[in-house]
């Protein structure tokens, strides 16, 4: 493919689609890595990033271990207390 900026208007135009960069589909992989529990190397790895400083705006997508670390570490804690 020698131009890919002229395909991927072919593309969008045959699909009827504006105004869709090739950067969002990255993003929006990213994205779902993430809210799928992927961690922060497997996305950097997956997008390409060289810097984890790169795939650091995906973490903040993802919670739910964060959430579940907390909730365990407080039933751990609150089951000693009594």
């Amino acid at each position: 493919m020698a131009d890919p900026k002229k395909a991927w208007t072919r593309i969008l135009q045959e699909a009827e689609i504006e105004n869709l960069r090739i950067h969002d589909l990255r993003r929006t992989l990213g994205s779902y890595q993430a809210a799928t529990g992927a961690n922060g190397y497997i996305i950097g790895k997956s997008l390409g990033h060289r810097s984890q400083q790169s795939t650091a705006i995906y973490a903040r997508l993802n919670l739910d271990p964060v959430r579940e670390s907390v909730n365990k570490a407080t039933e751990l804690m609150f089951s000693k207390a009594t």
